[in-house]
């Protein structure tokens, strides 16, 4: 029998006690703890398309994986993150049975239904709705649709999110707001003892002219005071006359034209109206190319889909299915043949053809179409005043547009903080909207179960807002300049004469737009907007005056009391007409106070931490004193960031900068927040940012730059760490 391998004798480990120097057993576990460990692979759930068709091995990564980055190929998953592609087979035909099924719903529901109510939803069809969307509302009640008819049968105001009462440091006795229409009708029950005799009501919304019936009653006159303005239809017999293909090859449903200009004109048209709108109905229904063309009336139409709160996506400018794109697209190309042409509609459709990219966060092209429409106007002469063989209508006409463009340029140039691209107003002044109302035109409206219809005073509004541009116009680079420097840019008296003459202005407002009876958004916003310009001018009288100057207390305490009439107003404007609307300044004015909130609050809970380091109290928890303050700031900091995702559902740029200002918040108040508005929608939204390119100068308000105004836009401040265009989540930078 052949031998047994001889093996080595095993022997026992060397002791301690052996060498003084040999490591310790517990040393010797420590150090093997923290050898590192092999790299194992990290198991992939599905790879993507392109690896699977070469059959190569793939990590998965996202948005690209290793290989097809390095080899510039094109990369794409059908599986999701978490997803096999067994699951994700398996997804994809649930979804296909379950859109399926909602056709067939659908087509079963529209067998079934009344004509009217047939013709309805084939009109959402073709505003790009999908079948799940439809059956959802056929099957829950078409809430928008009840929204807009009978809003306040069921609710008489808007409720604040997180803290629901007006905070206390707003109650002050110089607070003049709390003695207005508006605060009482909203926050007092005293409201309900005014009667249509009151002169003060009379004086608030008017009286009905003889030949639209007389007094209107008690119900109707407080229908003003005590619906929101986004349940209103606009009231014009021309609506009926118009006829879509006339004017646009994108929809040939006249219902749904005449939807979209009632939204332009309750909206979009009350931020900058860039055009006399009678003159334009009246050409638009006899088919009249004078004051009306088919470029015109598309980039009416595109803004008119912004508006329209029962269309969905209508944010989407990107997506080629939605009326927005499909409206902006045959604007643009229409505008391109047109472009050498320097005719007042040319002039007009560049001004809608900027807004349609403001609203986009594409400004930076906007801009293009602006000063194109500047170089027209000027080409023309309109700056100089119509010419002597122009009818009386023309003459009308051009001057209207020379404003428009003046008001228009403005409006974009000032609060981009950017150098005036018409640095002086037309040479003709504009009339007197009393002595000459028809030189305006007028906007009648009707609310949900009133049987009568109120003017908007669209003249006198037209007629403040354009003086109140053409100061800023004036001022406005010398405020801009001072804020960033510190420096004396204009001299003490000339800042004090500007803050004289723009006091003077709101002081001379007529009686329906005053402070004490406003209450239609577009009259909110142009006290809203007085308000921002007196703070901004005040500031810069601070900046101006010397060191140790004994009116600067008296000064501060003005800026203090003109900031809490703005805060007043912005949220009296939400209680009574809440913020989901498309309004680019409405955006404004939400991201301004959001920003000086947002601070207050950071500055707070920094102090409180500060305070509390030496105990076990959380960092959130002030003296007693101040956790009433705090909690104010942040129930507005909660309110103006839901706010600009409301407003985002209908303009893309309030979304981008709501994202903005939601990378700015800590972590505690997004998580705030998201109890308060969808967090699934904010998180579509962020995913969209993200994709779509941001070409915008829009510099965001109420952020210390210093002299560097760049680092303030949008743009640029969603590029940085934390700012949003690279998260993947809602981060906040605290």
């Amino acid at each position: 029998m052949e031998r047994a391998k001889a093996f080595r004798e095993i022997r026992p480990a060397a002791s301690a006690s052996r060498s003084s120097s040999s490591p310790s057993s517990a040393s010797i576990i420590a150090s093997n703890v923290q050898l590192p460990l092999p790299s194992v692979r990290r198991p992939v759930l599905a790879a993507c398309q392109e690896c699977r068709r070469r059959k190569k091995k793939c990590d998965a990564g996202r948005p690209k994986c290793t290989r097809c980055r390095d080899k510039s190929l094109g990369c794409s998953y059908e599986a999701n993150p978490e997803e096999t592609h067994k699951l994700a087979q398996k997804r994809k035909f649930t979804e296909a049975q379950q859109g399926l099924n909602a056709h067939k719903e659908l087509y079963s529901a529209l067998q079934s239904m009344s004509e009217g109510e047939a013709a309805g939803i084939l009109r959402r069809i073709r505003q790009g709705a999908s079948a799940e969307q439809l059956m959802t509302q056929i099957r829950d009640g078409d809430l928008l649709l009840q929204l807009a008819l009978v809003p306040d049968a069921r609710l008489r105001r808007y409720d604040f999110p997180f803290l629901s009462a007006m905070p206390a440091f707003l109650l002050t006795p110089d607070n003049a707001l709390l003695r207005s229409r508006l605060y009482a009708a909203t926050l007092s029950p005293a409201w309900s003892a005014l009667t249509p005799s009151s002169p003060s009501v009379a004086a608030a919304v008017g009286s009905l002219s003889p030949e639209e019936g007389g007094s209107p009653a008690a119900e109707d006159l407080q229908s003003v005071y005590l619906k929101p303005f986004h349940a209103v239809e606009m009231i014009d017999p021309r609506f009926s006359k118009i006829e879509a293909r006339r004017w646009t090859s994108v929809v040939s449903d006249d219902g749904l034209v005449q939807k979209l200009l009632g939204a332009y004109f309750l909206h979009s048209y009350l931020e900058v109206p860039p055009f006399q709108k009678d003159y334009f109905l009246d050409d638009m229904v006899a088919g009249s190319d004078e004051l009306c063309s088919p470029v015109l009336v598309n980039a009416v139409l595109g803004l008119g889909a912004c508006c329209c709160l029962e269309i969905e996506d209508r944010s989407h400018f990107w997506a080629p299915h939605t009326l927005l794109y499909r409206f902006t697209a045959e604007a643009k190309r229409l505008w391109e043949i047109e472009c050498a042409d320097p005719s007042l509609t040319t002039v007009q459709a560049g001004l809608l053809l900027t807004r349609l990219y403001n609203v986009s966060g594409l400004d930076k092209v906007g801009r293009l179409y602006l000063n194109h429409s500047i170089y027209l106007a000027e080409k023309m002469g309109l700056f100089e005043g119509p010419k002597d063989e122009d009818d009386q209508r023309t003459r009308k006409a051009k001057l209207f547009t020379a404003w428009a463009v003046y008001n228009f340029s403005t409006h974009c140039t000032f609060y981009l903080i950017q150098k005036p691209l018409v640095k002086k107003p037309p040479r003709i002044p504009l009339p007197d909207p009393e002595a000459n109302p028809s030189w305006y035109g007028e906007i009648r409206i009707r609310y949900p179960a009133s049987a009568e219809t109120f003017p908007i005073y669209l003249g006198p509004w037209i007629k403040a807002t354009f003086d109140l541009r053409a100061l800023l116009n004036e001022v406005g680079p010398r405020i801009h300049e001072a804020l960033a420097s510190s420096s004396t840019v204009a001299t003490l008296e000339e800042v004090k004469e500007f803050k004289d003459r723009l006091e003077k202005w709101h002081s001379r407002l007529p009686v329906c737009l005053s402070l004490d009876t406003v209450v239609f958004p577009h009259h909110i916003k142009l006290h809203l907007e007085y308000f921002t310009s007196a703070s901004a001018l005040h500031k810069s009288l601070l900046a101006t005056m010397p060191p140790g100057d004994p009116l600067k207390p008296a000064l501060r305490r003005e800026v203090s009391i003109v900031e809490a009439h703005f805060e007043t107003l912005l949220r009296l404007y939400y209680l009574r007409h809440s913020f989901d609307i498309a309004d680019s300044w409405l955006m404004y004015f939400l991201i301004y106070l959001g920003n000086k909130a947002c601070d207050q609050v950071k500055q707070s809970a920094l102090a409180a931490a500060e305070a509390s380091s030496s105990s076990s109290s959380s960092p959130d928890a002030t003296g007693e004193q101040d956790v009433t303050a705090f909690n104010a700031s942040r129930s507005t900091l909660v309110l103006c960031a839901k706010g600009l995702h409301d407003v985002g559902r209908s303009i893309h740029i309030a979304a981008i900068v709501g994202r903005a200002l939601r990378g700015r918040m800590r972590q505690a108040d997004v998580d705030l927040l998201s109890t308060h508005a969808n967090l699934k929608e904010l998180e579509v939204q962020d995913r969209i940012i993200r994709t779509q390119s941001v070409l915008s100068d829009f510099a965001l308000p109420a952020i210390d730059t210093g002299a560097d105004r760049e680092r303030a836009v949008v743009g640029r401040w969603l590029e940085r760490p934390g700012g949003g265009k690279s998260a993947g989540r809602l981060d906040s930078v605290g």
